[in-house]
């Protein structure tokens, strides 16, 4: 029979690796994945430190849902590289912060979906992490070593995006979609609709802007957190507020935007500047929804 004191050791055992656990829940870098290579710092930020790391950005990481980030900086086949990893709340802070960190860049399909290549960084989300590689010299060598590492970190998870980004005419754009929360996420992410909401805070919303020969779509599914801030977008786009009918849609500056309400605070919403004939297809994507 096991001893009262070999039971209590042993349950101090698993504490303590639960609790190293917790502490080492974001993947780093190990000198087994670097031969020959040196790590040159390790810390991490949590909410109260990050200030620290990055002052005058660190509002927009805590507005979405920040938890702690992991920095490393090595130098590997004389190449420096530094390798951010960001622990958001849940995914959609995630790939909320890579949405409106990217831009201009080409992908990869070796690893997450969603990912961003340039010359000097490589940006990816998986699930809960914002995963971001950054080398100095802009190399092919440096960011094919970052790719090599990348791969180490992310996982082949689906992001639950809303399906409604599925139809065919988004489906071909939809590394551009965003997920913008707030008002700093707005400013950072689509500035162009900041004035939609502006005296707004709690609000959400996934947007997809797709740029045509014509002009342009921007679909998006919008989450209020009151009915008065709904009623305030309404009047600031002055849409018919009436609830006779789920759809709706007016022409105000050559721009037409339409309005399909699939609960009391959650809305499909389309601004476009196409004509009537080219923007047909994509009104029927929110129209057409049972």
């Amino acid at each position: 029979m096991t001893s009262k004191p070999l039971l209590f050791i042993f349950f101090l055992f698993i504490l303590s690796c639960n609790f190293l656990q917790a502490q080492n829940d974001i993947p780093q870098v190990t000198l087994s994945d670097i031969p020959g290579g040196v790590i040159l710092r390790s810390e991490q930020f949590d909410g109260n430190s990050l200030w620290g790391y990055i002052d005058g950005g660190a509002d927009i990481y805590l507005e979405y849902g920040f938890e702690k980030v992991s920095v490393e900086e090595i130098e590997w086949h004389k190449r420096h590289l530094k390798i951010e990893i960001y622990k958001m709340t849940n995914e959609n802070s995630a790939f909320g912060i890579y949405s409106v960190s990217q831009n201009k860049c080409s992908t990869s399909a070796s690893f997450s979906k969603f990912n961003c290549i340039t010359p000097h960084q490589i940006q990816a989300v998986s699930g809960k992490l914002y995963i971001r590689i950054a080398n100095d010299d802009g190399s092919d060598e440096a960011q094919n070593i970052s790719l090599q590492l990348i791969r180490r970190f992310t996982k082949d998870t689906e992001y639950s995006y809303p399906t409604f980004f599925n139809d065919k005419l988004y489906l071909q754009h939809l590394r551009g979609l965003k997920y913008i929360k707030g008002p700093l996420g707005i400013q950072n992410g689509f500035p162009a609709w900041e004035d939609m909401f502006d005296g707004m805070k709690n609000y959400s919303l996934f947007l997809l802007p797709v740029d045509l020969n014509g002009g342009s779509v921007c679909a998006a599914q919008i989450q209020f957190s009151t009915s008065a801030e709904k009623n305030l977008f309404y009047e600031k786009l002055k849409i018919p507020s009436t609830k006779k009918t789920k759809y709706r849609q007016t022409i105000t500056g050559g721009r037409c935007r339409a309005v399909r309400e699939i609960s009391p605070l959650k809305i499909y919403f389309i601004e476009s500047d196409l004509k009537a004939y080219d923007l047909d297809p994509y009104l029927k994507t929110i129209k057409n929804i049972k």
